[in-house]
């Protein structure tokens, strides 16, 4: 009688959690992070370097609730790091802080729980692998962690142990990292890119160039975006008609072209 009580209510709790969920982020290193509708934090898979937020450092196969707080907005998941922003603003890091990874400027190299990053009030951030790029509230743009191919956007090879402003732009809508390049996208839907820009799978949709883009740069052949996915190589773009856009390394048709071959084109 006792293990059929326990299997209902097991059975009770995964029908529940299923059915309440706001978002996820999908980690690059067997990861994942999620919010459900109540604004509790949640996290399962690889928990390698604390990047679980779960104060052990341990994986999970289950969804495990991370902290009691019941305020978080939005989460993203990198490598070996995660973030979360709260409805307050705040910005809150966990996992292996690595070339300042967290932003925080501590050397404190493993983080298992979530830690504030500054007191500044942030709109989304990107975790990345090493690196990350977030937007403030007021539409600026800021970059932080291994800065060895331009990552962090600053002009500079130099790593960052805390934000720093990319430019003095104040219209910055939404950003997508990968592991060693980033997209932008403005208020006016224009795109922006920068990292490291291998000439097969040039960023800026023009065949390639110069290896390191390290300021963003205008993606000069496409406008009027809506959102944006970085891929390995590969780069898609949701216009605001609706319409897909692709270009970059076309291996195992992940262009959706009906081919594999690369694109240097949108």
């Amino acid at each position: 009688m006792k293990k059929f009580i326990l299997y209902t209510v097991l059975l009770y709790n995964v029908t529940t959690n299923a059915q309440c969920w706001e978002s996820i982020a999908n980690g690059i290193e067997q990861h994942v992070m999620a919010i459900q509708t109540n604004g509790t934090l949640w996290g399962w898979g690889n928990g390698e370097g604390g990047k679980l937020g779960n104060t052990t450092g341990w994986s999970s196969s289950t969804p495990e609730q991370i902290g009691t707080a019941t305020d978080w907005k939005s989460v993203s998941a990198g490598f070996d790091h995660s973030f979360g922003v709260k409805d307050n603003g705040t910005l809150w890091g966990w996992g292996i802080n690595a070339f300042g990874s967290l932003g925080t400027g501590s050397s404190i190299l493993f983080n298992l729980a979530p830690v504030q990053v500054g007191t500044q009030t942030w709109k989304m951030v990107a975790a990345s692998r090493n690196f990350s790029i977030g937007i403030r509230t007021n539409g600026t743009l800021w970059g932080w962690g291994l800065n060895d191919n331009g990552t962090v956007g600053d002009g500079t090879t130099i790593n960052r142990s805390v934000p720093v402003l990319i430019n003095s732009s104040t219209n910055w809508k939404m950003v997508r990292s990968n592991q060693a390049r980033s997209m932008a996208i403005k208020e006016d839907g224009t795109l922006w890119a920068w990292g490291l820009n291998a000439p097969a799978f040039g960023i800026l949709g023009e065949g390639g160039g110069q290896n390191v883009v390290s300021v963003p740069t205008q993606v000069n052949t496409i406008t009027d975006c809506k959102t944006v996915a970085v891929g390995q190589g590969h780069y898609l773009v949701i216009k605001n008609d609706g319409t897909l856009w692709a270009w970059g390394g076309g291996g195992n048709g992940k262009l959706g072209l009906g081919n594999t071959t690369a694109s240097f084109l949108p």
